[in-house]
């Protein structure tokens, strides 16, 4: 009996985890190539100096859109600073107004990773509707290697190092993400998890009613009173 109460107990456990962890992860606005995690080349990309600056120009897909809660970007640094990124509309093919601006703290260890940062603002990304990503130009002796993606995604490239717009250019690996989301339909496992909750409580209750009906009629023998005959 200790046995199945243990037991009780833990699918009791289970069932509520799975439960309140219906959660599903972050979901893709737009990816250099598809994936919240974009891939890169750690040696190829574009530097961003004090006086140079790179924007790429993107299109969020159709049923992508969503609210920015997270961008991802390849880079490495010799120097610890915060880089921004600023998130920018389409102007019919040239850099527009600025939408956002996502400060990226860098580590200076001339490593090559993946940084992440979350704007400052409420910012939706519409679906089938292009915009611009800018790597700013860093103050004073700062510089930001923004990484090459790979595989290799073409954009369009606004460059102050080459002074001009640049079609069909490699475009540095970057991801935008938006927030995690409550799942509406729980997966099979989650229903399955959960009816184990629901049948260990049944379990206990009818254990419990075993164990108070048994109590009831020992009692009512004990005190029930002799007839004599």
């Amino acid at each position: 009996m200790a046995i199945l109460i243990k037991m009780t107990k833990l699918f009791f456990v289970l069932g509520l985890l799975s439960i309140t962890a219906a959660v599903s992860s972050a979901g893709v606005i737009f990816s250099t190539n598809g994936t919240a995690t974009p891939g890169f080349f750690p040696s190829n990309g574009a530097l961003s100096t004090s006086s140079a600056f790179h924007a790429f120009q993107f299109t969020v897909g159709a049923g992508d859109g969503g609210v920015l809660d997270e961008l991802v970007v390849a880079g490495q640094s010799s120097t610890g600073f915060t880089e921004t990124f600023d998130i920018l509309s389409d102007d019919s093919g040239s850099i527009g107004s600025l939408l956002d601006t996502i400060p990226v703290t860098v580590t200076g260890d001339g490593v090559s990773r993946l940084y992440s940062a979350s704007p400052g603002t409420s910012l939706t990304l519409v679906a089938g509707t292009t915009y611009w990503i800018e790597a700013a130009s860093p103050s004073g002796s700062d510089s930001f290697f923004w990484l090459e993606a790979d595989p290799i995604a073409t954009a369009t490239e606004v460059s102050s190092s080459s002074a001009g717009t640049f079609p069909d250019q490699s475009s540095e690996a970057f991801a935008l993400l938006d927030a995690p989301a409550v799942s509406s339909v729980p997966e099979p496992g989650t229903w399955l998890l959960s009816l184990s909750c629901f049948l260990s409580l049944a379990l206990r209750q009818a254990h419990r009613s075993r164990r108070t009906g048994k109590r009831a009629g020992e009692s009512y023998g004990a005190s029930a009173p002799q007839r004599s005959v």
